[in-house]
């Protein structure tokens, strides 16, 4: 549920910087129906990407006893992926912001102009910020649980 929220409230707001990241990038129709369409589309992709994080805590976190009194100290730390998904969703933007790995200038070259170009490639490197960070997030919350219950070795 929390990733689904953060999905939705993530592309409502980058639907606002770059509606062409949307239509071209997502296939969604452009229109005055965009942002609510692209923060739905938001909510479905965080769902899924809250879903198969909890799918790694739960497994992560319960012992062969089948105790969940393991997956309710792990809920304690879910800061760590959301503030990991945050902090690198608003850094790499500024930190390459106008690196472009994906040639995406090249490909959107006629369809957009030059702002519109690098409007998409910073919504593009938001998105890149947010699953990165949740993922280094997701690590360290496990790292942390493991060292703690020890069961992995320092």
């Amino acid at each position: 549920i929390v990733g689904g929220l953060v999905g939705f409230v993530n592309d409502v707001v980058t639907s606002g910087i770059s509606p062409d990241y949307f239509v071209f990038g997502k296939g969604l129709a452009a229109g005055e129906n965009l942002r609510l369409a692209a923060g739905w589309y938001g909510l479905k992709a965080g769902f899924a990407a809250g879903i198969v994080g909890g799918a790694v805590c739960l497994f992560a976190s319960v012992k062969k006893s089948g105790s969940t009194a393991e997956l309710r100290r792990l809920a304690g730390t879910i800061w760590m992926p959301l503030t990991g998904a945050v902090l690198l969703g608003l850094m790499l933007p500024v930190i390459a912001g106008e690196s472009d790995p994906g040639h995406l200038a090249a490909k959107l070259d006629g369809l957009l102009n030059g702002e519109q170009i690098s409007r998409f490639r910073h919504v593009w490197w938001i998105h890149i910020g947010l699953y990165s960070g949740m993922t280094i997030g997701l690590v360290a919350m496990i790292v942390r649980h493991r060292r703690r219950e020890g069961s992995l070795a320092r």
